[in-house]
């Protein structure tokens, strides 16, 4: 497996980060992008779909730097899409008829949130997130801790999509924005959390 590191440090020199900011994003300690980049670690099929929001990319492209052969040419389906998301977090339901294409394989079950920053300059505008919408009334497990997730809050309607992390309290969880680290929600209780399996920008 041959890592492409050059790209990952353009890339990461080219959008103003650094491997620290991103290790913090994926939850983990300072070293873990230096160590994957070096091939001391394996990337969690969990931390892909947020390294591709990082380095504002596909997971197609962040698999192949990692020296990952994807297919290339295969037949992607087309799933529908229940709504948009904004920078907080917070899915609005209601895109009638707009579809995605979701990666081969995806099942009937497959949905997509598509992200909608304010003015349309937000660097996500536009990239749609994928979830298994069977994963309904599952509640927060090993998964999807630490994982990019839909979830519903609590006896509130309707969706958020960031990071579950534990809370202070036992049975309690904050919501952290996946593309910046910092807390949406604080101490709240996920009534089910739908882990997000691809992201397309």
């Amino acid at each position: 497996m041959t890592i492409d590191i050059k790209w990952f440090q353009n890339r990461i020199r080219d959008l103003g980060t650094s491997q620290r900011r991103m290790s913090t994003a994926i939850a983990t300690n300072p070293n873990t992008i230096s160590m994957i980049l070096n091939g001391k670690r394996k990337v969690t099929h969990e931390e892909i779909p947020t390294l591709a929001q990082l380095m504002d990319t596909t997971t197609e492209e962040i698999l192949m730097r990692l020296g990952v052969d994807v297919p290339v040419g295969t037949k992607a389906n087309t799933v529908g899409c229940i709504g948009t998301v904004d920078e907080t977090g917070r899915v609005t339901i209601g895109i009638s008829g707009r579809t995605a294409e979701a990666p081969t394989g995806s099942g009937a079950s497959t949905k997509a949130v598509v992200f909608q920053g304010l003015g349309g300059d937000h660097p996500q505008h536009g990239w749609n997130y994928y979830f298994d919408e069977t994963a309904k009334d599952k509640p927060v497990d090993a998964d999807s801790l630490n994982a990019l997730c839909l979830v519903e809050i609590g006896d509130k309607e309707g969706y958020h999509l960031g990071v579950v992390r534990r809370g202070l309290e036992r049975g309690k969880f904050d919501l952290a924005n996946a593309f910046t680290g910092e807390r949406i929600i604080g101490g709240v209780v996920i009534r089910n959390a739908s882990r997000i399996t691809w992201i397309k920008a």
